[in-house]
């Protein structure tokens, strides 16, 4: 569904349901983060957080990381988001 929408002239519904799909979720896992969008490995790393290798990540939530190092959940998941779509963004020239 999602490659047809890519090859019609008016892309805005198409970013429109990139960008809802992308929505990362409170229950989703560092593991099935880092390994959907390995991007936001950085964004852990700045933070200095110990999620990227630990054992744990293939059951914490991106709640439990929050909680554990204090973090406001809703920012973390923006910073989280922005990394991600920074990433997704078309180089120009590709539209």
């Amino acid at each position: 569904m999602l490659a047809s929408l890519r090859q019609r002239k008016d892309r805005t519904i198409y970013r429109v349901i990139e960008e809802y799909l992308m929505k990362l979720h409170r229950k989703t896992t560092v593991n099935e983060l880092m390994k959907e969008y390995p991007e936001v490995i950085a964004v852990f790393i700045r933070r200095k957080l110990g999620c990227v290798g630990c054992p744990t990540e293939a059951f914490h939530t991106l709640e439990d990381v929050a909680q554990i190092y204090g973090l406001e959940l809703d920012r973390f998941l923006e910073e989280l988001e922005q990394a991600v779509s920074l990433q997704k963004r078309p180089q120009s020239g590709n539209l």
